[in-house]
């Protein structure tokens, strides 16, 4: 589980992650 969000999370650069939070 963490390791997909984690892959997905790289693989945008975590530009979505903090646009999300």
């Amino acid at each position: 589980m963490m390791s997909i969000k984690s892959k997905l999370y790289k693989l945008r650069g975590g530009t979505n992650k903090n646009k999300r939070r």
